[in-house]
């Protein structure tokens, strides 16, 4: 049987395990929804921040040996977005954390998540051939988030919801904006789709295709518990999921095919070069990064070029 036979009937046995697995999900978080919705939104919304903290744990971790600087800066955009949504979270109405219970203020941290997480998807792709040096990229995104969150907690940022009216015209038009952008993030994702790993780029394209049907949901709801709101977040845990599968299935069961950013290496001595511009050994850097060990020998054609008169002697 051959790789491509074999890799073909195994992505069927996971389709079949798949679709009953994920329809079977969906039905139990409906009941669960219509039973206890702040219980099914707590649920969706830790998943979605875990999966956002272990994937910029391990994008970071891997990112001195893969270079990927695509997925670390989505990693970091994400990972901010993360930390809103928990605050989300906490501030959904009934949970009692914050003074007032008004759904207004998780409907604006909702938008400043997706703002956040809309701009990371959109330039992400700029950076698959391109460095990206982490701390300034991490404080950078940090201080947007920051700004927002004090135009939330200050009152600077518009109205969102207002209780027995529903969505402010603001909220509707932003989640729009928040839609276009994801669709234009396709564009430079696929002008540079030769550099991606296969999986990876399919998986994102998912990624934005399920927040764009989040968030179209979130432009019809009138109750923060109703149904729209249900199949938004069933769209939002959708497409963390596939994050999931990224971290999962290609970082870390076939991180060599997730290697696919860019190594300065030089043509001569094969040194390579660091973020902070110095060169370093090759068996250096991949000892210092991922623990590797070399051993030394000579091919048969080096042999010969080094060499020559050992071989002339045995002929």
């Amino acid at each position: 049987m051959t790789d491509i036979s074999r890799q073909g009937q195994d992505s069927t046995v996971r389709l079949r395990v798949a679709v009953p697995a994920g329809l079977t999900l969906v039905a139990f978080l409906y009941l669960l929804s219509q039973e206890n919705f702040l219980l099914f939104h707590s649920l969706v919304e830790l998943a979605a921040v875990s999966v956002s903290l272990m994937f910029v744990a391990v994008t970071l971790n891997l990112y001195p040996l893969s270079r990927n600087a695509f997925l670390a800066f989505l990693a970091i955009g994400l990972a901010w977005a993360g930390v809103v949504d928990l605050v989300h979270a906490l501030a959904y109405k009934g949970m009692g954390v914050f003074p007032g219970d008004d759904p207004n203020l998780p409907t604006q941290l909702w938008l400043v998540a997706r703002f956040v997480e809309a701009g990371a998807i959109f330039l992400a792709p700029w950076f698959i051939t391109r460095s990206l040096r982490l701390v300034p990229a991490a404080i950078g995104v940090g201080a947007v988030v920051t700004a927002l969150l004090v135009m939330v907690f200050t009152g600077l940022f518009p109205t969102a919801f207002v209780e027995g009216e529903g969505l402010t015209t603001f909220k509707v038009w932003s989640e729009y904006a928040v839609v276009g952008v994801l669709l234009l993030s396709l564009v430079p994702l696929y002008r540079r789709r030769d550099r991606l790993d296969p999986t990876v780029r399919n998986h994102v394209i998912g990624v934005i295709l399920l927040t764009v049907g989040a968030e179209i949901s979130f432009t019809l709801y009138v109750s923060v518990y109703g149904f729209s709101s249900f199949v938004g977040h069933i769209f939002k845990l959708g497409a963390y999921l596939l994050v999931y599968r990224v971290v999962v299935e290609t970082m870390l069961m076939r991180p060599v095919e997730a290697l696919s950013g860019l190594l300065p290496l030089c043509a001569g001595c094969k040194a390579v070069r660091g973020d902070d511009g110095t060169w370093e050994p090759l068996e250096s850097y991949f000892g210092r990064s991922a623990g590797t060990s070399f051993s030394h020998g000579l091919c048969p054609q080096c042999s010969r070029d080094y060499y020559p008169d050992m071989f002339r002697e045995n002929q």
